[in-house]
């Protein structure tokens, strides 16, 4: 291990590169060597670092533009200083020596002939730093791709170099749901051709990018690439043909993605640029095609966006928000904020912001998109505002946020009496101060008279708390909650009480409780399990008739199969393969087909990718084998014709002919109801307890 005594004095400030750049064997250096180091200020930006979501050495101060990845544990503990600045201003800020710039620690390819190395797939703000930092380390990592667009570095430049051979940190990846698809499609339809965009990373702005394929001739200039941008560069629908400035090139500042985006970098039109041309209001007002796509936490009712503080605790960052929808609202084409309608249980459009911070101002967005529509503020009134957010809320805030609009946002702009004042009513609506005046009071005593409140229990709310909190994202996969005396320490609750919230997140599948030394409570993310297991009480508690179930299948199956067509992978087609060579014995017993049935059409099911039908099957695969076991159905005619259509779909789905294997899965559950129902006498399904 580097000895970082030979750099790093007592109140030295570092920096160091940050996501798949991130100097790991460094950063961990710096972090065993603290305590005799003495106290350090040091500086970076988006970490996935395991490291830093334990505990940090009491003489390190982490300073970020925000908390991203990692460094959101550490604000949740009260150890992330948040600088607040847009990204545009790094750069002056390392000039002025306002960031910690004593000592840099970067990631870099290995030196060419010349000696010259890059900063690979992470230029951005560390291209600007280098030159106010008189000691700079280097990680120097075979697996780091050169890359063109900035300054290279001659080796002689380090003062210490590690040489390693390792992959780089590849961006947390999450399939985009539902809502996000059809957010996504919303977002497309604002994008024109010939458009330069902008977007982050993460499975919202992977949705979009995936909803532009039939799009031409699209260019990007952002500060971030995934590999969302690597499958339309491939479809040839990102060429840059049209950009005002760098034509045919796509300009980043740092990639996040996979190994294969990182290895195919090298023979990509793009380049990577430092933060101080990535973000330079010059450089993009001269973009006079550029649309902004960035996500939020929260917008109030006039469009102004929250993307920083989630309940009291900062957990997102100004980032290059405030850079690029200035830019695309002013010079550029179009500002577009995207984002889920629901946040936490929560409106996530709301009368004013919760979290009190504006990340950007109602004056730079254009559009505002959810799961429910596009709310224009372009040109629009604070009143026409109003009314407009409110109807692309999810419906059931709707109204509460229609009465809102024209009562918070005055024409004028000044808060009104519905505003001031406000307190809560026997009903749970808002009480102004008129509805005060209104009441009476004898001998200072008031009349008004409320109606008996159900208290929640305390285990509850923090059953609550915690779950809407891993549901967010705050709390990752894997990751161990605080110990109980921590949580009975921040909460002031009882262990009794503490106890009790984390039973009812283990029964409701958000954690696993290890016992021993090494045990804990653990969050984990819930499967097609939980559905599965929803479901399958729906079914039993509700007494499902049959033919509700056959309906059910013929709604969901033939689509499924569409699914599976699309994104079936060679194990996909070895489980289908497998279930039908299990069907074809003839002679496997009656218990053995059903299960072989059972076993095919969930396998379809899987082969989808999608978790939501998958969890469906799951749960309806148990009702289809208690409803087809009946001797009188299963003759050797039906086994016979059950191994040809299941064989059919399979090579439909083997082929990726998704029109072929619909109409297919379709014939064939259809021709299956309709011969169940012939011989099947019973009109509920029962299923086994051990379902749950």
């Amino acid at each position: 291990m580097i000895d970082l005594s030979r750099y790093v004095r007592s109140g030295s400030g570092i920096w160091w590169s940050q996501a798949s750049a991130e100097p790991t064997v460094l950063v961990h250096a710096l972090l065993d060597q603290a305590d005799r180091l003495g106290p350090v200020r040091a500086f970076c930006g988006l970490s996935w670092d395991e490291r830093l979501t334990g505990e940090l050495p009491a003489s390190i101060t982490v300073i970020s533009y925000g908390a991203l990845g990692a460094l959101r544990r550490l604000s949740q503990r009260g150890r992330l200083t948040v600088l607040p600045c847009s990204y545009s201003a790094l750069p002056r800020l390392f000039a002025e020596g306002l960031l910690p710039s004593d000592v840099g620690l970067v990631q870099v390819s290995p030196p060419d002939a010349e000696g010259q190395c890059t900063l690979g797939v992470g230029v951005d703000y560390a291209a600007d730093a280098i030159a106010h930092t008189p000691v700079l380390i280097a990680e120097v990592n075979r697996r780091m791709p050169a890359t063109a667009g900035s300054a290279r570095i001659p080796l002689s430049r380090f003062s210490a170099v590690v040489e390693t051979d390792r992959p780089l940190r590849e961006a947390p990846e999450r399939a985009p749901d539902d809502a996000e698809r059809v957010i996504a499609r919303h977002v497309a339809g604002l994008i024109e051709d010939g458009d330069t965009i902008q977007l982050g990373v993460g499975s919202l702005p992977s949705a979009v990018l995936q909803a532009l394929t039939g799009h031409a001739d699209l260019g990007v200039h952002s500060g971030m690439i995934s590999d969302a941008v690597l499958a339309l560069v491939d479809k040839g629908v990102i060429t840059g043909s049209r950009k005002e400035i760098d034509p045919g090139l796509i300009v980043t500042g740092m990639a996040l993605g996979s190994q294969e985006l990182y290895q195919r970098v090298p023979g990509l039109p793009v380049e990577f640029r430092a933060a101080s041309y990535t973000h330079s209001p010059a450089v993009l007002a001269r973009l006079g095609s550029f649309v902004a796509i960035n996500s939020a936490i929260e917008v109030d009712l006039s469009g102004q966006i929250g993307a920083e503080v989630r309940r009291g605790v900062y957990v997102g960052a100004t980032g290059g928000q405030a850079d690029f929808c200035r830019a695309a609202c002013t010079t550029g084409a179009r500002s577009i904020i995207a984002l889920r309608a629901r946040s936490g249980g929560e409106s996530a459009i709301r009368p004013v912001l919760r979290g009190g911070i504006v990340t950007t101002p109602r004056t730079d967005v254009d559009y505002v998109v959810t799961e429910y529509g596009v709310a224009r503020l372009r040109g629009a009134t604070l009143a026409e505002r109003g009314r407009r957010l409110a109807a692309i809320a999810a419906p059931e805030y709707r109204e509460a946020l229609d009465r809102e609009a024209p009562g918070r946002v005055a024409q004028s702009g000044i808060l009104t009496d519905s505003f001031i004042g406000q307190t809560i009513s026997r009903s749970g609506e808002r009480m102004t101060s008129a509805d005060h005046a209104a009441a009476e009071f004898d001998g200072g005593r008031s009349q008004l008279r409320l109606a008996p409140m159900e208290v929640p229990k305390a285990s509850d709310v923090l059953a609550n708390e915690l779950r809407e909190r891993i549901l967010d994202g705050e709390f990752a996969e894997g990751m161990a909650l605080p110990p109980e005396r921590e949580l009975v320490a921040q909460t002031r609750m009882s262990r009794a009480t503490v106890r009790e919230a984390l039973r009812i997140l283990q029964v409701q599948g958000l954690v696993r409780i290890k016992a021993g030394r090494a045990g804990g409570t653990f969050v984990q993310r819930p499967g097609r399990d939980a559905v599965a297991k929803s479901v399958s009480l729906l079914i039993r508690g509700q007494q499902v008739r049959l033919a509700a179930l056959l309906e059910t299948r013929e709604a969901i199956e033939p689509f499924c199969a569409r699914l599976a067509a699309r994104n079936r992978t060679d194990a996909d087609l070895e489980r289908l393969e497998e279930a039908n060579e299990a069907l074809a014995d003839e002679t496997g017993s009656l218990a053995r087909f059903l299960q072989a049935n059972v076993d095919w059409h969930l396998g379809v099911a899987v082969a989808s990718h999608n978790e939501l039908l998958a969890g469906l099957m799951t749960a309806l695969s148990r009702a289809i084998y208690t409803s087809t076991e009946n001797d009188r159905f299963v003759d050797d005619r039906v086994r016979r014709e059950t191994v040809r259509a299941h064989r059919s779909i399979t090579a439909a789905i083997r082929a990726q002919d998704p029109a072929a294997a619909v109409r297919r899965m379709e014939r064939h559950v259809f021709a299956y109801a309709q011969a169940v129902l012939e011989v099947e006498e019973r009109t509920e399904i029962p299923v086994p307890d051990n379902s749950e």
